[in-house]
């Protein structure tokens, strides 16, 4: 599944500076695919448990954060759609509207963080851009 979703990726981005939320929205990412993706998500939160000293309030964080996405795989999908529905978030790259997605399913208000990120990501995707002489 990887490698398809680097596939997809690199023959996008062969042609075109593609923004990921343009990725994400592509026909070709089935639920499948993204559920693959939230789970290398998931993966690293359990890899950075095992592999960071042990300080109790990082090993909570940690412990927290896989907890979280573990148990609501299809929950965060529907809230990254809806996050991508946004023409203002298509910059915005998977891990982080991921986590911003999971803040959201918590209760918190993700508004200020779009705002903030959305700039970001802009000039990230501008700089990409520029390098690759479009």
């Amino acid at each position: 599944m990887f490698c398809l979703i680097s596939f997809v990726e690199s023959s996008c981005l062969a042609e075109e500076t593609v923004t990921a939320g343009e990725l994400w929205n592509d026909v070709s990412m089935s639920d499948l695919i993204k559920g693959v993706y939230i789970r290398g998500i998931e993966g690293e939160f359990l890899l950075s448990q095992i592999t960071t000293p042990s300080e109790v309030v990082i090993d909570k964080l940690l412990k927290d954060w896989y907890s979280f996405i573990s148990q609501n795989h299809e929950t965060i999908i529907r809230v990254m759609n809806d996050l991508y529905k946004d023409p203002a978030n298509t910059y915005i790259d998977w891990s982080l509207i991921c986590l911003i997605a999971c803040n959201k399913l918590k209760g918190e208000d993700v508004e200020q963080l779009l705002k903030d990120v959305r700039k970001v990501a802009y000039q990230k995707y501008q700089r990409n851009k520029e390098k690759k002489g479009e």
